[in-house]
């Protein structure tokens, strides 16, 4: 079962947002002017007519920088229903919590399937890909840590990257999809990874190199958020399939006939959180973005209990860099 996802405007462009800033009109230069003979007034100046082609743009949103009980709710909840729909059934139990039901409306609407026993699957069309078990590792966050997180270079701040961390790169292709379209060539001139459990559709298993196209038509900017969204909530195929050991390409139909959709999830589930921590619109003073993390990993109580290399990517936030 497939439904249509709600059209979705991202606000702004990458982790660290590239601010567009305008001047204010002076609201003393009237009171400045010197005094004159009242003339007759001028003409009403033309308004000229609005371009059917160009849609007037949003007023951009007000920045949240204070945390309320609300959004820290709606942050934990989100973060957490991803780790439970996708992460490794050792992680859930390290804190208690168990799977959505396979039933979950959006595993539902966004075409996510689950295997017999509730865990999450591939979303390849093979009969065998849909019903073997295929989770989210948490090493794979810790890998995605290490990063810088900005799409354009800069440094993300804790909470936006640990919560796109915190989401799949491939199957969904949540961060596969929307990130290769996104960064910057000076940031990396790769637009395509490997995934290795990819599926023919006879069922066999290989590596797909899978490779999204570069949106913007200026490479020195990072494209524009909302077109790479809105391309991976209605369609998110990769543009170029390749075998990653013969190197030979694939039809991308062959491997995926109808689109994947990996960014539903998120339009279905957290929209306001992701465009919101993303866009740079939920900016919160670091010490409640790094309270909110270690409430999320629960690190007084995991320290111990996972490696410490682990620890320290998911619990030793450094934060001298915002300083």
């Amino acid at each position: 079962m497939r439904s249509s996802v709600p059209a979705l405007l991202f606000l702004v462009v990458s982790f660290a947002a590239c601010k567009t800033q305008g001047e204010a009109a002076d609201p003393g230069a009237a009171d400045k002017a010197p005094s004159a003979i009242p003339a007759s007034p001028a003409p009403a100046p033309v308004t000229p007519a609005a371009d059917p082609a160009q849609p007037p743009k949003p007023p951009a949103p007000t920045p949240v920088k204070v945390l309320t009980p609300e959004l820290k709710a709606s942050i934990l909840a989100a973060m957490r229903l991803n780790r439970q729909a996708f992460q490794e059934t050792a992680v859930l139990a390290r804190y208690g919590e168990k799977r959505p039901p396979a039933t979950h409306p959006a595993f539902v609407a966004c075409d996510l399937p689950r295997t017999s026993a509730g865990e999450p699957a591939s979303q390849y069309p093979a009969a065998k890909a849909r019903t073997t078990k295929r989770v989210y590792p948490e090493a794979r966050i810790v890998d995605c840590l290490d990063t810088r997180g900005g799409l354009d270079g800069t440094r993300a701040k804790p909470l936006a990257q640990h919560y796109y961390c915190g989401l799949p790169g491939f199957s969904p292709d949540i961060r596969g999809c929307f990130t290769f379209q996104l960064r910057l060539s000076s940031v990396s001139t790769e637009r395509s990874a490997i995934d290795d459990d990819g599926y023919l559709p006879d069922g066999t298993r290989l590596k797909l190199r899978k490779a999204w196209n570069f949106l913007g038509p200026d490479p020195a900017k990072v494209p524009d958020p909302g077109a790479a969204f809105a391309f991976c909530a209605t369609d998110g195929r990769p543009h170029e399939i390749t075998n990653a050991v013969t190197k030979k390409p694939i039809p991308v139909a062959t491997i995926h006939p109808t689109p994947t959709r990996p960014t539903c999830w998120i339009a279905q589930t957290q929209a306001p959180i992701f465009q919101g921590l993303l866009g740079g619109v939920i900016d919160l003073p670091i010490a409640d973005q790094v309270a909110i993390l270690k409430e999320y990993y629960e690190c007084s109580r995991i320290k111990g209990k996972v490696s410490n290399t682990r620890f320290k990517a998911l619990c030793e936030i450094d934060v001298s860099v915002f300083k």
